[in-house]
């Protein structure tokens, strides 16, 4: 207690030292709670499911084809179910939208279709109600549906006796059997409603497995690991029974072609993958900032012992023991910390505040980020271990200091002045170099976002609205009645003030539809490509979609009313590819004319294509894309899920409300939502690349600060240390500008020393930063020089000032002071 109530009068004593103290750590400490809040809900905290480390996920993949990251197979999950004793269960996941409800009141949701097993899988159990049954799978007239807790209460209002009602599910009713608890949540699934994978049994067998159909029914496979069973065994197990499988299908050899094989990955790991480098990379950064602060306070720290080592000494004179007085520093500094911790976590909540504004939540597992008691205890315990740390270069010195020499010294401190300057020297040293990495890490993460921003698209992003719908089954089961809806909406739409194009598409570039795997033989072209499993994207779009995207026909001609007919789904058809596709067929691009087939199992002559036009290429999933796969693009006729979009000379969210209206005008059952921008998907794509680089451009600069200040604050107390040999020096001759010059010459070898530990590490963090950089080296001289530079202005305005002090000292007044 005595130790807590002198500690609390010495900082009261000194309340410029305590307020800078406080504020560095807290800024430190809270920037790394938020950062940390991320790295804790993304990489760290476990799923919410019963032993989550046995859930792992199971991918088909294609090397060959460009495709790591397959999905899986009705047929896949059929045998694995049934072979793979390194499971405990197996499962299937694939999400669509639906449309609920009827007339006015219906509006899409998320859905998601799952086999009997998914809850069992995770470990979850229905808060009311039973699972799926394997009764389930097959296609019939008594649809059912598992609700989320969250729909059961907005659309139910929590009816206990919800079991047994119906909703109408794209114009189907469906029965509710089940409600899921109230924290459930599939990974980032924004699912409300779960209905089973119901599918035809055809695709079941051997030659459907590959159909046209049978793709309809892929999704993602989710497996428990057996007790006492590994990811090894099971990676094993599906290997042989691939080649069990791959022995006797016709298709067999395409897809061995392809470098087919299945991945198995933990559940998590898997899902966080893409962005577990970068988040690795700033929670570093924050950590070196904490470095820094840290160093800082040790320096303020040994200014303050410094001068207070005759009133140490005098305390060990009385019969303090050296456990006593050190005992008293660590009480003092952990007081700072535990201070800087407590306001940290305002500036920790406030930092998360700005995170989720620069889009980090939609980042894998991204919504769970949040200030929670894990959070809280981390901020205690950072705040005892920086405070511990601080202490214990203050001790050491203390411990170090003969009590006998400091009460004989005439000027307080000199005894250990040379020792305690080169120990300060050094952390000024490192803090140069720990800002100089973190400058050149954030420059690296800003030219690398830069160099992605540069490249082109294929599209004109700007001024294109785009909306969500789905067509109801039940009313739209052919191009018979999609065709004339399409033809109609598209109509409404470009009546609008201000739309100059308007189309509708399967797919877009930058949403989360994937290339499809299919067989293409192409006409006239040996090419290797050429009757072998290749990954394509596949579009079934209106005449118009090229204009209204802004992608420029290159050769032949686009689409035209007369081919938006309704025709049988696999009979002769024409196409529109880009670039890349006609240039991996046929390696002269002369492709218009020519007729490739895409072979399905259940046609063997293959569905022929006639080329009658070649636009130019997209980037479809991200800006840094390098492997680009080839489009195809079909006139539209089959797809239920549509994406309309509209070009406006006017602003194009004023035109929202006109849009709905005109879908309800036409169809009162089919609600249009999701609008989005084409550049609102850009933007998406790129936060795993801008957020990190908003985040160590601030770290770095809150880094140049304290590194400044510690620069100014060695100098400064240099030049009070030395204020009588100043004198004395100016009394016998020196002039000003030497001693000015003097000080000057110490803050710049410093920064040189700082420099040249800081080019090391510098080099070292491009390297480790080299997967996670676009077109820019690990070891970019421009940013090293640039930086640099901007360490070598900031640290001599920190020299120049202390330098400017010391020449101005005054030899009479130095002297009579002493």
């Amino acid at each position: 207690m005595n130790d807590l109530k002198f500690a609390f009068r010495q900082l009261l004593r000194n309340p410029g030292f305590t307020a800078v103290a406080v504020l560095t750590l807290a800024i430190c400490i809270g920037a790394n709670l938020a950062i940390f809040a991320v790295v804790d809900a993304i990489l760290v905290r476990s799923l919410p499911f019963p032993e989550s480390d046995r859930l792992v996920v199971v991918h088909n993949a294609y090397p060959q084809t460009g495709i790591e990251r397959g999905q899986a197979t009705i047929a896949n999950y059929l045998e694995r179910r049934k072979s793979i004793e390194a499971f405990e269960s197996v499962s299937m996941y694939r999400e669509q939208s639906y449309t609920i409800g009827e007339s006015d009141s219906s509006r899409r949701v998320i859905c998601a279709d799952v086999t009997p097993e998914f809850f069992e899988t995770l470990g979850v159990r229905l808060a009311l109600g039973e699972p799926f049954t394997d009764a389930h799978l097959d296609f019939g007239p008594n649809l059912v549906a598992i609700l989320t807790d969250k729909f059961w209460r907005s659309y139910f209002g929590g009816d206990p006796d919800v079991l047994g009602r119906r909703i109408i599910i794209n114009s189907e009713n469906a029965i509710v059997i089940g409600v899921l608890p109230p924290r459930y949540r599939y990974l980032s699934s924004n699912a409300e409603i779960y209905r089973p994978l119901a599918h035809h049994p055809q695709i079941r067998t051997l030659p459907g497995r590959h159909s046209e159909l049978a793709r309809t029914f892929d999704g993602q496979m989710v497996a428990r690991l057996a007790k006492h069973s590994s990811i090894v065994e099971a990676r094993t197990q599906l290997n042989v029974l691939n080649e069990q499988w791959l022995a006797v299908d016709p298709m067999g050899q395409s897809i061995k072609d392809t470098g087919f094989h299945t991945v198995v990955a933990p559940l998590r790991e898997d899902y966080v993958r893409s962005v577990k480098p970068m988040l690795l990379l700033v929670q570093t950064g924050v950590l070196c900032l904490l470095m820094i602060g840290g160093i800082n306070l040790v320096s303020l720290q040994l200014v303050r012992a410094t001068g207070r080592l005759k009133e140490t000494a005098i305390r060990e004179a009385l019969g303090a023991s050296r456990w006593t007085i050190g005992r008293s520093v660590l009480v003092e500094t952990t007081m700072l910390s535990l201070a800087g911790g407590a306001l940290g976590v305002w500036i920790a909540v406030a930092g998360i505040r700005l995170m989720r504004s620069l889009g980090v939540t939609q980042l894998p597992l991204g919504a769970d980020i949040s200030f929670d008691h894990r959070i809280a205890a981390a901020s205690i315990v950072a705040s005892l271990v920086v405070g511990v740390c601080i202490s214990l270069p203050i001790i050491a010195m203390t411990r170090r200091v003969s009590p006998q020499l400091c009460l004989q010294s005439e000027t307080r401190g000199a005894t250990v002045s040379r020792s305690v300057q080169r120990l300060r020297q050094t952390f000024i040293i490192a803090q140069i170099a720990i800002a100089f990495v973190l400058l050149c890490g954030a420059s690296l993460l800003g030219l690398s976002l830069r160099r992605t921003l540069e490249k082109p698209t294929g599209f004109a992003s700007e001024q294109v609205l785009t909306g969500q719908m789905t067509l109801p089954w039940m009313n739209y089961r052919g191009p018979a009645t999609k065709i004339p809806f399409v033809r109609r909406l598209l109509e409404e739409v470009r009546t609008l003030p201000g739309v100059t194009h308007a189309a509708v598409s399967s797919a877009l570039p930058f949403t989360t539809e994937g290339a499809t795997v299919r067989t293409i033989r192409a006409e006239g072209m040996n090419s290797p490509s050429s009757g072998s499993l290749q990954a394509h994207y596949f579009s079934y779009v209106s005449p118009e979609y090229w204009k209204t995207m802004g992608i420029p026909l290159l050769q032949g001609r686009l689409f035209d009313e007369v081919d938006l007919q309704d025709k049988p789904r696999f009979a002769p058809g024409v196409a529109v590819i880009d670039e890349v596709f006609a240039r991996k067929y046929w390696h002269n691009g002369d492709a218009v004319g020519r007729t490739f087939s895409t072979i399905l199992a259940e046609a063997k002559e293959g569905r022929d294509l006639t080329v009658i036009g070649i636009v130019g290429s997209v980037k479809q999933t991200d800006l840094s894309e390098t492997h680009k796969l080839g489009a195809v693009y079909e006139p539209y006729s089959f797809s239920t899920d549509l994406r309309l979009l509209v070009r406006a000379s006017v602003p194009v969210n004023t035109l929202i409300p006109s849009v709905k209206k005109r879908v309800r005008e036409i169809d009162p059952e089919i609600p249009i939502e999701n609008f989005k921008t084409l550049q609102t998907y850009i933007d998406e794509s790129l936060i795993a690349r801008r957020s990190p680089a908003i985040l160590a451009g601030i770290f770095a600069g809150i880094a140049l600060l304290l590194a400044t200040i510690g620069t100014y604050g060695v100098l400064a107390y240099a030049v009070a240390q030395r204020r009588r040999e100043i004198g004395v020096r100016m009394a016998l001759g020196a002039v000003p500008d030497q001693i000015a010059r003097q000080f000057l010459l110490f803050g710049l070898r410093l920064l040189a020393m700082g420099l040249l530990l800081g080019c090391v590490g510098a080099w070292a963090a491009g390297r480790a930063m080299q997967g996670v950089l676009f077109e820019v080296p690990s070891f970019h001289i421009p940013i090293l020089a640039g930086a640099a530079i901007a360490m070598g202005l900031v640290i001599l305005i920190a020299s120049l000032l202390p330098a400017i002090r010391a020449a101005r000292i005054s030899p009479m007044e130095a002297l009579r002071h002493e």
